[in-house]
């Protein structure tokens, strides 16, 4: 259950509701400050607009912290994996859009869009990750984390794996 601690963001959720199945209510604010920017004027919206960011930004890192995202990603990997493996091996990303145009087929244009960015070159995460919900913004922040740090794969794949019988 979500608790809600000021008067301020009571009013927001009784005026806004959830959408895009927002659960953090990191989240759910941006959800809400992107509704009010949409129907503030000029000095009011920036501010919104920027309120907004920086609660997305604070649900990635919350959802990043979080101890079950590991295995939440686990159905991702070969999509997380994959994009970091065609921006080392130009050969691969052939067969790695094709994977693209899988989940293009399955209704997630969105996120095919935002990893062909990433593949393209672009690398800033708020940019990336505007329009995407919860789910393709982790897999989206994964991806970009395995840019950085190959080892986090590693490690990430390494859990992955069952335990061997024995």
């Amino acid at each position: 259950m979500l608790t809600i601690s000021s008067p301020r963001t009571a009013a927001r959720r009784t005026r806004h509701g959830r959408s895009r199945g927002e659960t953090c209510p990191t989240g759910l604010l941006a959800t809400i400050a992107e509704k009010e920017a949409a129907a503030a004027g000029e000095p009011a919206r920036d501010r919104l607009v920027a309120e907004a960011r920086d609660y997305r930004r604070r649900a990635r890192e919350a959802r990043r912290s979080f101890a079950g995202t590991r295995y939440v990603l686990r159905p991702h990997l070969q999509t997380v994996v994959g994009a970091v493996i065609a921006l080392q091996d130009p050969e691969q990303r052939t067969e790695f859009e094709q994977r693209l145009h899988g989940l293009e087929a399955h209704g997630w244009t969105a996120l095919a869009s935002a990893v062909r960015r990433i593949l393209a070159g672009e690398r800033e995460v708020d940019a990336l990750c505007q329009g995407l919900d919860a789910a393709d913004s982790l897999i989206v922040d994964a991806i970009l984390q395995g840019i950085e740090d190959p080892i986090l794969l590693q490690e990430l794949m390494e859990e992955a794996e069952p335990p061997p019988v024995g």
